[in-house]
């Protein structure tokens, strides 16, 4: 290399000197920098921690109103299935407002409409709508959270394997829950000694009124052995390898894992009557399945059905019209956690504006 091609120390000394001292006067520009903006970031970000989205989050209710508006005593009867929620609301209203105590009582849906209207509490929780006639007492009731009753059966039935494979009919059930089947290998043309036992809700909170509607008869005609929880239910058929129920799915699935509980079985509905359990008609395993199942109409309506938040009349009391605006916004998002579907927010907010 020659000429050109070669390049000069001493040039090449003076042109790092000068990078090395544009370097160093940008590192004092920002070291300066640093000393004056970074306490005024600090504190502009200490404002902003203070200012109304925080107030908003600790009020509960998403809005303007200070909670120390907000106080009063507030007495809930909820019934059997829809008592867990209920009682995760009243805490977590009472958190966002302290000023009101609430108390949380379990009850089925006579009486907790009977001590609504003595005034025995201010609002009642209950797992079906109001009839004609309570509706014409002046009781005013609004959805607030979903569930559905399944049938089951217990995981050792000794003819589990053409009940996952063919499924139940709604005329197979109907017959179970009449008590015109009598084993479970009449159902399959087949023999055995083994009778049927069925078990029934006996309650006011509708659970057979919804469940006799989707079998297509009357609540009168269903016959079994005479339950009045949910609980009792499940424990029955636990301890009867031949027996079969109906109750609310809540508690069937573990809150945490979404499984299925050890040792029950939900029996797939035959739908399409065709004789076999179809993959759309499987959906049973996993409480997220089947919460896509109601979302979707694949699990329909009954037997889903709505839980009701019903109050003495249209809510005029501040403590409670936000207790409803409270459990129709930020209470919705407990209803998951607890096994219950939610109230999607366009009808939320619909239902909230019949307040007004």
């Amino acid at each position: 290399m020659q000429g050109d091609d070669y390049i000069n120390f001493e040039e090449s000394r003076h042109c790092i000197s000068v990078l090395l001292n544009f370097d160093s006067l940008k590192l004092k520009m920002f070291l300066a920098m640093k000393r004056y903006i970074f306490p005024l970031l600090m504190g502009i970000l200490l404002i902003a921690s203070c200012g109304p989205g925080k107030d908003k989050k600790e009020n509960g209710s998403g809005n303007d109103k200070p909670a120390g508006d907000i106080s009063g005593t507030l007495k809930i009867e909820a019934g059997n299935a829809v008592y867990a929620l209920s009682r995760i609301w009243a805490t977590e209203f009472a958190k966002a407002y302290p000023k009101v105590v609430t108390d949380v009582h379990k009850s089925d849906g006579m009486k907790a409409l009977r001590a609504l209207l003595t005034g025995k509490a201010q609002a009642a929780i209950i797992e079906r709508p109001l009839t004609a006639g309570e509706l014409s007492s002046g009781l005013w009731a609004v959805p607030v959270a979903k569930d559905a009753l399944l049938p089951v059966i217990n995981f050792d039935n000794q003819h589990i394997q053409s009940i996952v494979m063919s499924g139940l009919n709604k005329k197979q059930l109907a017959d179970i829950f009449t008590g015109k089947a009598k084993s479970w290998a009449a159902l399959y043309n087949k023999k055995s000694i083994y009778p049927l036992k069925a078990y029934i809700l006996q309650d006011s909170c509708g659970s057979s009124d919804t469940w006799a509607q989707f079998l297509g008869i009357g609540a009168t005609e269903l016959k079994g052995g005479s339950c009045t929880t949910d609980q009792e239910v499940i424990q029955s058929i636990t301890q009867s390898p031949f027996s079969i129920g109906f109750c609310s799915m809540i508690f069937l699935y573990n809150n945490t894992t979404g499984i299925l509980q050890k040792g029950l079985y939900i029996p797939p509905v035959d739908f399409n009557d065709n004789g076999q359990a179809d993959d759309s008609e499987l959906f049973y395993d996993k409480w997220p399945d089947l919460k896509q199942a109601i979302n979707t109409g694949k699990y329909p309506s009954p037997p889903t059905r709505e839980m009701y938040l019903v109050l003495k009349e249209k809510p005029k009391d501040k403590m409670l019209k936000e207790f409803v605006n409270w459990v129709l916004t930020i209470g919705q998002n407990y209803t998951d956690q607890q096994g219950y579907i939610f109230i999607p927010k366009e009808k939320a907010a619909q239902l909230i504006k019949t307040m007004e």
